[in-house]
């Protein structure tokens, strides 16, 4: 009998190794090709769908300091709060493309798919500013077919560092 450890990590563990090969330059407007390599490892693993997105998220952070206001309760009391830190995340860009459909990937073996992505021309480019910085990166998202109750089905990859000029 497998001990309860073993069972809960393999539920949330996905047997492989995955890896991503890409430019880490692109210029808005061009092509930006990327390799995505899957080594299985001892068991094969049942595959409804990989897929790679390309992507951009604009964080936003500031401190919004103390803010007054009269209280509720007591009209003439003025109370003082500080706020903290506001943040905001948007994603900016999220391109996906199905690299593959339902595979059954076969033990202690190597797979390999291309994803060519056009980068949108009327995109911000990568900065990091003061408050704000645009970041872009590369995602792999494998779907796992026939998986029981209680074992995640989606497994993500992100590879950061592209600039985007």
């Amino acid at each position: 009998m497998k001990s309860l450890i073993k069972i809960i990590s393999q539920a949330f563990v996905l047997p492989t190794d995955v890896s991503m090969e890409f430019y880490k330059t692109c210029q808005r407007g061009e092509q930006l090709d990327c390799r995505l390599t899957i080594k299985s490892r001892e068991s094969a693993i049942d595959v409804e769908k990989i897929s790679v997105a390309l992507m951009a998220e604009e964080n936003v952070e500031v401190d919004a300091g103390n803010q007054s206001g009269y209280d509720l309760e007591d009209g003439d009391a003025m109370v003082t709060i500080h706020v903290g830190t506001v943040t905001s995340e948007t994603i900016t860009v999220n391109e996906i493309i199905t690299v593959s459909n339902a595979i059954n990937l076969e033990p202690n073996r190597e797979y390999s798919w291309k994803a060519n992505f056009v980068v949108p021309k009327n995109c911000n480019a990568t900065y990091r500013g003061v408050h704000a910085h645009h970041i872009w990166f590369l995602r792999a998202t494998i779907t796992l077919a026939n998986r029981k109750l209680l074992r995640k089905k989606n497994f993500s990859y992100t590879w950061d560092g592209l600039i985007v000029s």
